[in-house]
């Protein structure tokens, strides 16, 4: 039996850092924008995404300018992004930018995960 479990275990690890890899790729070749992937941060595979890590991700981030301006937006990186708060949400999306395109105010779909309801 716990075998088994422990399978389900590392195949369920696995499709985990798949999806965050896929996830990262896709930021950083630009073919998703930061408010799209901050959009999807109530799915669990995504949502355990560290805030800091999805920034330095962008195209053209270098960490310690990332991380300068999380300090300055007195927001820790080290943070998942399902635990962000609504206004914080806007505050990364403002200060790391929107695709050209998609500059927008964001409607978050669900502040379900926010941490200051």
């Amino acid at each position: 039996m716990a075998t088994v479990e422990a399978s389900v275990g590392v195949r369920w690890a696995q499709h985990l850092r798949l999806v965050r890899d896929t996830v990262l790729e896709s930021l950083s070749d630009g073919s998703t924008s930061l408010a799209e992937v901050l959009e999807r941060r109530l799915d669990p595979a995504i949502g355990e995404i560290r805030l800091l890590s999805v920034l330095e991700s962008l195209p053209g981030a270098r960490k310690i300018d990332v991380r300068r301006k999380l300090t300055n937006l007195d927001l820790a990186g080290s943070g998942v992004i399902s635990g962000v708060a609504v206004d914080d949400l806007q505050l990364v999306v403002d200060e790391f930018g929107a695709r050209p395109d998609s500059e927008r105010t964001l409607s978050w779909r669900d502040q379900s995960g926010d941490r200051d309801q």
